[in-house]
């Protein structure tokens, strides 16, 4: 087990390992009242490697929740409608790169894997990539019923550098590397981590892309960073 997200009704938790997501009732605790949601093992073939790596209830909602898999996919799945979304979710987003050429498609398998993605406000979801950050409208419809959306608010670079070291990064071991996103109280800033002891904010319209070098072990009420503009 990877997750546990509780749901706003304060009652219900998913609780997700890399094939499962099952939802659980706090006053329930018999086998009967676990219910299973998600399991890829009933339609995917291992050999595919397509894994859940994250589940997350919608904070003000106890019957929308997504997960996120190593193929890319962030899913949407509102229990209203079913109970069962192992061959599809209610909305799926397709976040993998494409026709990044013949050098970054070897690195496909670790650059697409989604680690998180959280929703903001009522209509909006952030998702974190190997090197990016990317945002999206829930509202958005599939070109054709049943296929995925592909087009993303924006895509926010947060390790632009690591693209051109990518060969190294795997020698190193470094391509599992998971990088997770949160969201500010106020859903106006998206903070994500880097390499070099460093972290991202960004703001909700993407106008600024701030880096912070993080000095950990800082005293305290001491600096532990300072802000600068990366990109904008």
């Amino acid at each position: 087990m990877h997750t546990v997200s509780q749901s706003a009704d304060q009652e219900n938790f998913l609780a997700a390992d890399e094939w499962q997501i099952n939802l659980y009732n706090l006053h329930r605790q018999s086998e009967e009242s676990i219910f299973n949601m998600v399991d890829l093992e009933r339609t995917k073939d291992k050999s595919q490697m397509e894994l859940i790596t994250n589940a997350r209830f919608k904070p003000d909602h106890g019957t929308v929740f997504l997960y996120t898999t190593t193929s890319g996919n962030i899913n949407v799945c509102d229990v209203r409608e079913r109970s069962d979304f192992h061959k599809r979710p209610s909305v799926c987003f397709d976040a993998a790169v494409k026709n990044i050429g013949a050098k970054g498609s070897a690195f496909t398998k670790w650059t697409n894997s989604v680690s998180e993605a959280r929703f903001v406000g009522d209509h909006q979801l952030v998702s974190r990539d190997y090197m990016t950050v990317k945002l999206w409208d829930i509202r958005t419809a599939p070109t054709s019923q049943g296929d995925p959306v592909t087009k993303s608010v924006y895509s926010a670079q947060v390790s632009d550098y690591m693209e051109r070291n990518l060969t190294v990064l795997m020698e190193q071991d470094c391509l599992d590397d998971q990088f997770f996103v949160d969201v500010t109280p106020d859903g106006k800033h998206l903070a994500t981590g880097g390499y070099n002891k460093s972290a991202h904010v960004i703001d909700i319209n993407a106008t600024s892309n701030t880096v912070v070098p993080c000095h950990f072990g800082a005293a305290r009420d001491s600096p532990a960073g300072k802000l600068k503009i990366y990109n904008k």
